[in-house]
């Protein structure tokens, strides 16, 4: 199974820069409090399957892309949105995708 590309939308943030948006996604996956959460799914895996999660999950996050899309608000004025993606083949695990 290859778990979808699309994870999220961001809305309401005064930059038009997707590399803006991507440098605060990849500094929220990399604090402690997600680390941990990551860590924490990992040992809840089969023995199996723990060794290469570390290395699937952090392929995953490096797959991540910010797409801005060019939407407006009433009035014509910008409103940038912004779709966050990753590479959804690295998560194999079913029950570690639905905690993502």
């Amino acid at each position: 199974m290859s778990c979808p590309a699309f994870l999220f939308t961001i809305k309401g943030l005064r930059t038009n820069s997707a590399n803006v948006i991507k440098d605060c996604v990849c500094k929220m996956w990399n604090d402690k409090g997600t680390t941990q959460f990551i860590q924490d799914g990992i040992t809840k895996m089969e023995e199996m399957e723990c060794p290469n999660a570390i290395h699937a999950f952090q392929a995953f996050k490096d797959s991540m892309w910010v797409k801005a899309l060019e939407t407006k608000s009433q009035g014509g004025l910008q409103k940038p949105t912004f779709n966050v993606f990753t590479n959804g083949k690295f998560i194999n695990n079913t029950n570690a995708w639905s905690n993502i």
